[in-house]
């Protein structure tokens, strides 16, 4: 009788602290302002600092002309090559991800699957207060502010937003708009 209470009680606290002890990530549902239900967790702070220690800088994009497709076996895109010369620029390498679509990027990076989206989004877009417009930009047709795009970062990234909008400039911009057109003549 005594050696099935110490079993039993045995299997209880280990239920117990299995139960408690692997649950340690918040994984509420949270709606987005995309409409969009995820998942999210609990993230421990990512910042420039950690980024440039881990030698590599995570860029999530769109897959296309403007932004990021393979040509020749090497990987080129307005977007990319933006990207590349701000990796280059904080001393780290840059490793480039796709998504789907805008929500797919929002999600990954709320998720921490990457420290920046290297797509301009237009800044008249709702995103959630977790997020903020850093670094490239560009204006439409009628130069409108409202229609000035950017790239997102989380808001947890400070540092890497300070550093995106400090290194970012039209000049830098216009450099490798023309590396690009030159590319796309030598296409055609």
């Amino acid at each position: 009788m005594k050696s099935t209470c110490i079993v039993s009680t045995l299997i209880i606290s280990v239920l117990l602290l299995l139960s408690t002890g692997c649950n340690r990530q918040d994984n509420s549902k949270k709606k987005t302002s995309f409409h969009a239900t995820e998942e999210t967790t609990q993230q421990t702070l990512y910042d420039l600092e950690q980024i440039q220690e881990s030698n590599e800088l995570i860029a999530i994009t769109l897959q296309g002309p403007d932004t990021y497709y393979e040509y020749k076996g090497k990987f080129v895109g307005l977007q990319f090559e933006l990207a590349e010369a701000f990796a280059n620029a904080i001393g780290v390498r840059l490793r480039m991800e796709t998504a789907r679509d805008t929500v797919e990027l929002i999600k990954k990076l709320a998720n921490g699957d990457a420290d920046l989206v290297a797509v301009e989004i237009p800044i008249t877009y709702p995103i959630d207060q977790d997020f903020l417009f850093a670094g490239t930009w560009s204006i439409g047709h009628d130069s409108l502010k409202a229609d000035r795009k950017q790239w997102i970062t989380r808001k947890t990234s400070s540092e890497l937003t300070a550093a995106l909008n400090k290194w970012y400039n039209s000049d830098i911009r216009t450099r490798i708009e023309e590396k690009e057109k030159t590319r796309n003549q030598v296409l055609v």
